[in-house]
């Protein structure tokens, strides 16, 4: 995954770039279904099979949830999903105060809580979960390779 990093931040990694689209996220958890939908959509233009395109959608609207879980019901949040040959990349952002958990930590597991990063892990290749550089809040990357 060390080489997913180096990509994704190279000016090389923009000019193979497929498509991209960005969404600005809407406050109320009610619109979590149509996100999902949406991102399946985008990734049905992609060579991924069905069951792919279920697990990555799935893992993004868990990242969508708990941005509306934890961080201003969503408000203020954004999702990017980014296409390449070879990956798909998915962003989401939001406004909390921030939260940030290493690579292959597992966070404290409760009765209610603590499976949506474990669930995201087992449905896509990489779950990056970091404190925002640009502004308050969380950014989850969730990357799935193509091919």
């Amino acid at each position: 995954y060390e080489i997913l990093r180096c990509l994704v931040g190279s000016e090389m990694c923009i000019r193979d770039r497929l498509w991209s689209k960005s969404f600005t996220i809407q406050r109320g958890v009610e619109h979590l279904a149509e996100y999902r939908h949406r991102v399946a959509e985008l990734l049905g233009t992609l060579p991924l099979t069905r069951e792919e395109c279920f697990d990555v959608a799935l893992a993004a609207g868990e990242a969508l949830s708990n941005a509306y879980d934890h961080a201003c019901g969503g408000e203020g949040g954004s999702m990017s999903v980014y296409a390449y040959p070879d990956r798909v990349i998915i962003e989401v952002r939001d406004c909390g105060c921030g939260y940030e958990i290493a690579d292959g930590e597992e966070p404290a597991e409760s009765l209610e809580r603590g499976r949506g990063i474990k669930l995201m892990r087992m449905l896509v290749d990489s779950v990056e979960v970091r404190r925002r550089a640009d502004a308050p809040g969380t950014q989850v990357r969730l990357i799935t390779l193509v091919g």
